[in-house]
């Protein structure tokens, strides 16, 4: 493996309590999807999450410390999950603001993965239109008598904004309240139209916001074109949590007008990161990609396909606004691509072939020794990486607790056990190895969206002791305990001080714990108590257990040896004569 790949790269999570500490070797903020006031409204989010469970770690702080020490314990975890997770989530941002266009070409729904459609119906969408819009709503009504796979649920209207109370199916609000008929005055031109898309979208119960054109774009001017980009994305900014569609016209037979209008709405959201539902482009072409630009709203060019190909105009709508079934239909279908890509999908058919785990590619997350290594990789309850190939379609990390172990589709199980997933992406996954996994050999599978890949066997042994480092030179995740800080170069550790190591793999504990949870206050310590030596001088062990507030995280409280020389000292745990990889402390 490449150097690259000994990074931390265990994911940091808020939701309400402190989920995992960690590192994404490579995840930076993107300037082209991450706007300084979204990172600023995800800051402050995750500051407020994460100061509201602080407490959680006062027990095991007062053991370390006294109630003052616990403050401060509590201040560096908040500082330092703003810190982690902002650098992780980067990635996840920049990909969750990905452009994603939908048009002529997202019409074969048969493409779609059934997981997909699965995760799609669980979704909750604001759909707000006037008549041209409802051929979107006609042609998925029609769509749901074929096939629960494209289940949908519709409320339509009231004085406020609800759901259906039903299961399993795509659960729509059809109007802005208390109106079902939406010009743009009622939606984003006005600042009543404003007042109440924001009163719908104060509810939390929507996952997205969609609203349709009428004939507007014929003779929009190129200004009130801009006033809809720019308040649409003030709306995506002053909601974060929602995601707000963008959409084209409809067709009016190629004037010069709607296509200067429609383009910017296009030019718009590819470089912007947008979701857009192309309604003109998609009625421009009929399913087998022949090109109509002088086509209108009535779809002139459905009579004829239904004409020439009757297997495809069965079960349509029996009305369709200012337009055939078939274009109802159509739009139908590019609606469920749209929600599939909004769930998570790629937009890619199936892996040509399962998920693989690489030889050699499960190891511990913080040594990142291979399960083929003598000490043994893993542990139960220990957290690890595993390399591979196809083992998601996209890129996804754990938001709550207790963690779960299916993230987009990805799925990891230690002999059928399934296992709490921290972060997935199509070549690594990071994961908890389940406390229920005893010593010798294991199976280790992964699949992607139901489809098993092979096996691998490795060994796991009763302890994988591993400290986390933080950069490539092997500097350990190591803090002082007086105040939190790091230790580092500006910070060094002094002789006689306590120090926290954060590490994994130090096995049983005196207490169990569910797998993918953090500990009950105070934390359980470890069956064994492990030695701790600091330049090859022991070390004594203050407390040794589980993390606080944290899932498969675990921390070693040590006093260092008088008599340390000053510069870089190796630090090394040793459990049960299972020594762990040697990290780096910097000493006055």
């Amino acid at each position: 493996m490449s150097n690259a790949l000994r990074f931390p790269r265990l994911l940091f999570a808020p939701t309400g309590s402190l989920v995992v500490l960690g590192l994404l070797a490579g995840a930076v903020l993107s300037p082209a999807f991450c706007s300084l006031l979204d990172g600023i409204a995800v800051l402050l989010w995750f500051w407020n999450f994460a100061t509201s469970v602080a407490s959680r770690a006062q027990t095991v702080a007062r053991t370390m410390g006294g109630e003052a020490m616990g403050g401060r314990f509590c201040h560096w975890v908040c500082l330092l999950g703003l810190l982690l997770w902002g650098m992780t989530t980067g990635a996840l941002l920049a990909q969750t603001r990905q452009p994603i266009i939908i048009d002529h070409t997202c019409t074969d729904i048969s493409k779609i993965p059934d997981y997909w459609l699965e995760r799609a119906r669980a979704l909750t969408l604001h759909y707000a239109h006037t008549s041209h819009g409802s051929q979107i709503v006609s042609g998925i009504e029609a769509l749901k008598k074929e096939s629960p796979r494209y289940n949908v649920a519709i409320k339509e209207g009231g004085n406020t904004a609800s759901l259906p109370a039903v299961q399993g199916a795509l659960r729509i609000f059809d109007g802005n309240p208390p109106d079902t008929y939406i010009t743009p005055e009622l939606y984003w031109s006005t600042p009543e139209g404003l007042q109440r898309t924001r009163s719908t979208a104060n509810t939390s119960l929507f996952n997205f916001s969609m609203w349709s054109w009428c004939g507007q774009q014929s003779s929009n001017s190129a200004a009130v074109v801009q006033q809809y980009l720019d308040t649409l994305n003030q709306l995506e900014t002053g909601y974060p949590g929602m995601r707000f569609i963008y959409m084209t016209g409809h067709t009016d037979g190629g004037s010069a007008t709607l296509t200067r209008n429609n383009d910017a709405v296009r030019e718009y959201s590819r470089s912007h990161g947008k979701a857009l539902f192309d309604f003109a482009d998609i009625e421009s072409y009929d399913p087998a990609g022949n090109y109509y630009p002088k086509t209108d709203d009535s779809c002139p060019w459905c009579g004829e396909w239904c004409k020439s190909h009757p297997a495809d105009c069965q079960n349509l709508a029996s009305s369709c606004a200012h337009s055939h079934s078939l274009n109802c239909r159509v739009k139908a279908k590019a609606f469920w691509w749209m929600m599939a890509r909004l769930a998570g999908w790629d937009g890619t058919t199936a892996a040509s072939s399962p998920p693989a785990i690489w030889p050699g590619g499960v190891v511990n997350a913080a040594s990142y020794r291979p399960a083929a290594d003598p000490n043994g990789a893993i542990a139960g309850g220990s957290i690890v990486a595993v390399f591979g190939t196809d083992l998601a379609s996209g890129t996804q990390a754990a938001t709550s607790l207790p963690l779960p172990t299916t993230l987009l589709d990805a799925r990891l199980t230690f002999n059928n056990i399934p296992a709490p997933l921290l972060y997935v992406s199509p070549g690594q996954i990071n994961a908890q190895v389940p406390f229920e996994i005893q010593p010798g050999a294991v199976q280790v599978q992964a699949s992607r969206g139901g489809v098993a890949g092979a096996v691998r066997e490795v060994i796991a042994g009763a302890v994988s002791p591993g400290i986390f480092t933080l950069d490539p030179q092997g500097q350990g995740a190591i803090h002082h305990a007086e105040d939190f800080r790091p230790v580092n170069e500006s910070a060094p550790a002094r002789s006689g001080e306590t120090i926290i190591i954060f590490c994994t793999g130090l096995g049983p504990l005196r207490s169990p714990v569910p797998s993918g949870t953090a500990p009950s206050n105070p934390p359980p310590e470890t069956q064994s108590r492990p030695l701790v030596n600091v330049a090859n001088l022991p070390a004594l062990v203050t407390y040794a257990g589980l993390a606080p507030g944290f899932a498969g995280l675990y921390q070693v409280n040590v006093q260092l040896p008088v008599g340390l020389l000053a510069g870089g000292q190796p630090v090394q745990i040793v459990v049960n004569g299972v020594p762990s990889n040697i990290v780096i402390m910097r000493v006055k």
